[in-house]
């Protein structure tokens, strides 16, 4: 295996296993290095996490680029039968247009696609990147009556944001951002994710 691509395969790696944390699914992954990569032999092919009792799988597509037909044959069609409802798609390069619509709307299954590049950094670990929290439905709801607001009057910020991608969000979901300066101290704001 040539130097740069076991960097990029554990870099990758590493900010996956980082995302997962982030989202808080449970998994027995571990970071490695370089040469851990290389011992171990590990191949990034598919992984398994779980949110709650909910299997969520990951898989690294090799095709490139991925076809419609090995989306549906290879990917969805043996999830669905095996009742998983959630994949992490780890993609070469961009997909299809064909390939984004059966994801965006057809299918019983979740499916999160990224693409290899956006998995080379964990976006929280900026060092200007403001502390986030995902607030609970609770959380929300409480948040709206002591604003004395509606949904619709909370800042607002897209799902196909880098930021929510990471953090797996999904349109409806409400996180608190806590900014921090030197002129005005500590700054809190609320987000709302929507399409």
């Amino acid at each position: 295996m040539e130097d740069e691509t076991v960097y990029r395969d554990t870099t990758i790696r590493n900010t996956l296993i980082q995302m997962f944390n982030a989202r808080k699914y449970k998994h027995d992954l571990k970071e490695l290095t370089c040469e851990e990569y290389i011992r171990e032999n590990i191949q990034n092919d598919e992984l398994t996490v779980y949110d709650g009792n909910e299997v969520i799988k990951v898989i690294f597509n090799k095709n490139i680029p991925l076809s419609l037909n090995n989306l549906l044959n290879n990917i969805i069609y043996p999830l669905e039968k095996k009742n998983i409802k959630h994949v992490i798609l780890i993609l070469k390069c961009e997909p299809t247009s064909s390939v984004k619509k059966i994801i965006n709307g057809s299918t019983n299954l979740r499916v999160e696609l990224f693409h290899e590049d956006n998995l080379m950094y964990n976006i929280l670990k900026y060092e200007l990147m403001p502390k986030i929290e995902v607030l609970s439905k609770e959380g929300k709801e409480k948040l709206l009556k002591e604003l004395h607001v509606t949904e619709d009057k909370l800042q607002r910020q897209f799902i196909g944001d880098a930021l929510s991608l990471f953090l797996g969000l999904s349109a409806g979901q409400v996180i608190k951002i806590t900014s921090s300066s030197n002129i005005s101290g500590e700054y809190v704001s609320y987000r709302i994710i929507i399409r």
